[in-house]
């Protein structure tokens, strides 16, 4: 994706993705009214796509981090949008937070065999957890 610009002109998805609100409007994450015209590119409808996107996440997170009274240290991302460089540095500059993105292509389908391996092995979580590797860091800005 070339960078999109931001102008007034930009396309906005992000209440139609983020729902009807988006936690924390000082990071970054508003609610905005989609908005085409003339001058709209697809890059621009990208861009909002993948903004609404962190904002969403950052919503979720920021409500399990108040339920869990703490904050986590890291985020571990897998699954086709952490391969988005741009989605993976907006998350980490909106939690304030490092994104870890996983070395496994297929870290899902893994994780849920290693559930079953708990289940039926007794395998514990802490020897999964030493196996999760990253491929790439995203730290805040």
């Amino acid at each position: 994706m070339r960078r999109a610009k931001r102008s007034a002109d930009t396309a906005w998805l992000l209440s139609r993705i983020a729902g009807s609100r988006c936690a924390s409007l000082a990071n970054g994450c508003a609610r905005r009214n989609v908005r085409l015209n003339r001058s709209t590119t697809s890059d621009d409808i990208v861009r909002a796509t993948l903004d609404g996107i962190a904002c969403r996440v950052h919503e979720v997170v920021t409500a399990m981090s108040q339920d869990a009274g703490q904050t986590p240290p890291h985020l571990k991302v897998d699954g086709g949008p952490s391969g988005n460089p741009y989605l993976m540095q907006m998350i980490a500059d909106l939690l304030d937070i490092e994104v870890r993105v996983s070395a496994a292509l297929e870290a899902t389908a893994i994780g849920i065999a290693n559930l079953a391996g708990v289940s039926a092995l007794g395998t514990t979580f802490d020897s999964l957890a030493a196996n999760w590797k990253a491929k790439r860091f995203t730290h805040r800005r």
